[in-house]
């Protein structure tokens, strides 16, 4: 049976684009817009889900047209190993701290990544780590605990 859908991952990316423009939209109503020579704090993001609208409706329109796509199984792992190390710098950074939430969300990340080896993925946490630190923390003074509650006496 054909499809009218030519193209079904123009069709995801577009639809997953009009999801996140909208709620955008839906969630800057109270903040003021402004106007182009004062901006206000809703002014930027409305333009950029102005944006993602646009490109949403050009990715809608092109998944009908052109030569039949197939769309093959998509390999769910390594997404879910980036949002789980996401969640996990979420859970880790108040209790734990910046340096130490840090490092699972790099590992998993890079371990998303198949040729990655064990050294490389330690030090590449640890460069992160440390580089963090430096520059939220000291050089731009935001309030993350480098250790967090867990490790104090």
């Amino acid at each position: 049976m054909a499809s009218i859908v030519r193209k079904p991952k123009d069709l995801i990316a577009g639809v997953l684009f009009l999801a996140v423009g909208i709620g955008a939209l839906v969630l800057l109503r109270e903040y003021d817009m402004g106007r182009a020579s004062r901006m206000g704090p809703g002014y930027v993001p409305a333009v950029i889900s102005g944006m993602l609208l646009f490109f949403a409706a050009i990715l809608i329109f092109r998944s009908f047209r052109g030569p039949q796509e197939v769309l093959a199984a998509i390999p769910l792992q390594a997404p879910l190993a980036v949002i789980a190390g996401v969640l996990l710098f979420a859970l880790l950074l108040r209790p734990a701290g910046l340096v130490v939430a840090i490092i699972p969300m790099v590992l998993l990340g890079m371990f998303s990544i198949s040729r990655t080896g064990l050294l490389s993925a330690m030090l590449t946490a640890a460069i992160l780590s440390a580089g963090s630190v430096l520059i939220f923390v000291y050089t731009l003074g935001q309030p993350i605990p480098v250790l967090g509650y867990w490790f104090k006496g």
